[in-house]
């Protein structure tokens, strides 16, 4: 039953995330956030889906550290929860710059 809870969450959420990121995309010099749209709604899902129970802090962390990972940073998170992504070495990609 959680399961399903998180997921239905995690759907309503991830369909306003995509709102506003096609929104933004839209903007000149923000081309790129279109590239990263799929990966925003599975690493919304992963956050939540990954994360046991009471842990909300770390769901947390889990979300901001994608911040650095569109921007080619995958250790030395500035959250201590969650430090680094779990990812093997990626093929290049269109980075986000800051």
């Amino acid at each position: 039953m959680l399961q399903l809870l998180r997921a239905g969450w995690t759907k309503d959420r991830a369909k306003a995330v995509t709102k506003k990121l096609l929104q933004a995309s839209n903007e000149t010099g923000c081309e790129v956030i279109n590239f990263w749209i799929k990966g925003v709604r599975r690493h919304l899902y992963w956050c939540a889906a990954s994360t046991t129970d009471g842990f909300g802090d770390l769901i947390v962390a889990k979300w901001k550290s994608f911040l650095c990972h569109v921007s080619n940073l995958h250790k030395d998170h500035p959250d201590p929860l969650y430090k680094e992504c779990n990812h093997d070495d990626l093929e290049p990609r269109r980075w986000i710059r800051k």
